[in-house]
Protein backbone atom coordinates (compact mmCIF):
# COMPACT_ATOMS: atom_id res chain seq x y z
CA UNK A 1 0.00 0.00 0.00
CA UNK A 2 1.43 3.37 -1.14
CA UNK A 3 -0.07 5.47 1.30
CA UNK A 4 0.65 3.43 4.09
CA UNK A 5 4.65 3.27 3.08
CA UNK A 6 4.87 7.35 2.66
CA UNK A 7 3.35 7.56 6.05
CA UNK A 8 6.05 5.27 7.27
CA UNK A 9 8.96 6.66 5.47
CA UNK A 10 7.98 10.21 6.18
CA UNK A 11 8.02 9.21 9.56
CA UNK A 12 11.24 7.73 9.36
CA UNK A 13 12.80 10.79 7.51
CA UNK A 14 11.50 13.56 10.38
CA UNK A 15 8.10 13.80 10.12
CA UNK A 16 6.61 17.74 8.64
CA UNK A 17 9.45 19.46 9.15
CA UNK A 18 11.22 17.25 6.69
CA UNK A 19 8.54 17.08 4.39
CA UNK A 20 8.65 20.62 3.21
CA UNK A 21 12.68 20.25 2.38
CA UNK A 22 11.09 17.13 0.02
CA UNK A 23 11.26 18.93 -4.01
CA UNK A 24 8.28 16.76 -6.52
CA UNK A 25 11.50 15.58 -7.99
CA UNK A 26 13.05 13.77 -5.06
CA UNK A 27 9.48 12.11 -3.94
CA UNK A 28 8.95 10.86 -7.74
CA UNK A 29 12.87 9.66 -7.41
CA UNK A 30 11.89 7.80 -3.70
CA UNK A 31 8.17 7.03 -5.14
CA UNK A 32 9.58 5.03 -8.07
CA UNK A 33 12.03 3.20 -6.54
CA UNK A 34 10.29 1.94 -3.86
CA UNK A 35 7.17 0.52 -6.40
CA UNK A 36 8.92 0.74 -9.65
CA UNK A 37 12.15 -0.85 -9.40
CA UNK A 38 15.15 0.02 -12.03
CA UNK A 39 15.24 -3.13 -13.43
CA UNK A 40 11.43 -3.20 -14.57
CA UNK A 41 11.69 0.92 -15.31
CA UNK A 42 14.70 -0.25 -17.88
CA UNK A 43 12.86 -3.29 -19.98
CA UNK A 44 10.22 -0.78 -20.18
CA UNK A 45 12.12 1.86 -21.93
CA UNK A 46 13.77 -0.99 -24.20
CA UNK A 47 10.43 -1.96 -25.18
CA UNK A 48 9.13 1.47 -25.44
CA UNK A 49 12.51 2.52 -27.96
CA UNK A 50 11.89 -0.63 -29.89
CA UNK A 51 8.17 0.17 -30.90
CA UNK A 52 7.69 -0.16 -34.59
CA UNK A 53 4.82 0.68 -36.82
CA UNK A 54 4.50 -1.84 -39.57
CA UNK A 55 3.48 -1.43 -43.24
CA UNK A 56 0.35 -3.34 -42.17
CA UNK A 57 -0.99 -1.03 -39.59
CA UNK A 58 -2.70 2.07 -39.99
CA UNK A 59 -2.36 5.60 -38.58
CA UNK A 60 -5.31 6.50 -36.09
CA UNK A 61 -5.22 9.58 -36.96
CA UNK A 62 -6.52 12.42 -34.39
CA UNK A 63 -5.83 10.59 -30.78
CA UNK A 64 -9.29 8.98 -29.40
CA UNK A 65 -11.42 11.91 -28.51
CA UNK A 66 -10.52 14.59 -30.58
CA UNK A 67 -11.41 13.08 -33.83
CA UNK A 68 -13.89 14.85 -36.62
CA UNK A 69 -16.87 14.07 -37.30
CA UNK A 70 -18.19 11.93 -39.87
CA UNK A 71 -19.79 13.87 -42.70
CA UNK A 72 -23.22 12.78 -43.46
CA UNK A 73 -22.60 13.89 -47.15
CA UNK A 74 -19.31 12.07 -47.98
CA UNK A 75 -18.67 9.61 -45.26
CA UNK A 76 -15.27 11.28 -44.61
CA UNK A 77 -14.36 13.02 -41.22
CA UNK A 78 -13.52 16.64 -41.62
CA UNK A 79 -14.54 19.71 -40.10
CA UNK A 80 -16.48 22.56 -41.86
CA UNK A 81 -18.29 22.60 -44.72
CA UNK A 82 -18.09 19.40 -47.29
CA UNK A 83 -16.18 20.27 -50.63
CA UNK A 84 -18.04 17.55 -52.01
CA UNK A 85 -21.34 18.79 -51.53
CA UNK A 86 -20.51 22.17 -52.43
CA UNK A 87 -18.64 20.77 -55.52
CA UNK A 88 -14.91 22.64 -55.00
CA UNK A 89 -11.88 21.20 -55.63
CA UNK A 90 -10.35 19.35 -52.44
CA UNK A 91 -7.19 20.85 -53.23
CA UNK A 92 -7.29 24.46 -53.43
CA UNK A 93 -10.89 24.91 -52.34
CA UNK A 94 -11.49 27.03 -55.93
CA UNK A 95 -15.02 25.56 -58.28
CA UNK A 96 -15.38 24.33 -61.61
CA UNK A 97 -12.54 21.58 -61.89
CA UNK A 98 -11.58 18.52 -59.52
CA UNK A 99 -8.45 17.68 -57.52
CA UNK A 100 -6.65 15.61 -60.39
CA UNK A 101 -7.19 18.75 -62.91
CA UNK A 102 -6.31 21.65 -60.24
CA UNK A 103 -3.59 23.87 -61.59
CA UNK A 104 -2.27 24.64 -57.72
CA UNK A 105 1.20 23.11 -56.88
CA UNK A 106 1.60 23.04 -53.18
CA UNK A 107 5.51 22.02 -53.41
CA UNK A 108 6.69 24.16 -56.33
CA UNK A 109 8.78 27.14 -54.82
CA UNK A 110 7.56 30.28 -55.37
CA UNK A 111 9.93 31.34 -58.03
CA UNK A 112 7.01 30.78 -60.79
CA UNK A 113 7.50 27.01 -60.99
CA UNK A 114 3.96 26.62 -59.87
CA UNK A 115 2.24 27.59 -63.29
CA UNK A 116 4.56 24.77 -64.79
CA UNK A 117 3.27 21.02 -65.48
CA UNK A 118 5.07 18.07 -64.35
CA UNK A 119 7.30 15.72 -67.31
CA UNK A 120 6.08 12.95 -68.53
CA UNK A 121 6.44 10.00 -66.45
CA UNK A 122 6.60 6.29 -67.48
CA UNK A 123 8.34 3.05 -68.01
CA UNK A 124 10.78 1.76 -70.53
CA UNK A 125 11.38 -1.70 -71.61
CA UNK A 126 14.26 -2.94 -72.69
CA UNK A 127 14.85 -6.55 -74.82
Amino acid sequence: NALAWWKAYKQAKGGDAWLITVTWAEFKKLFFLQFFPQAEQERLKREYHSIRQTSSQQSRGPSEGHSYPVCTTCGCRHTGECRQAVGTCFKCGQARHLQQDCKKDTTASTSGQADKKPGASGRVFAI
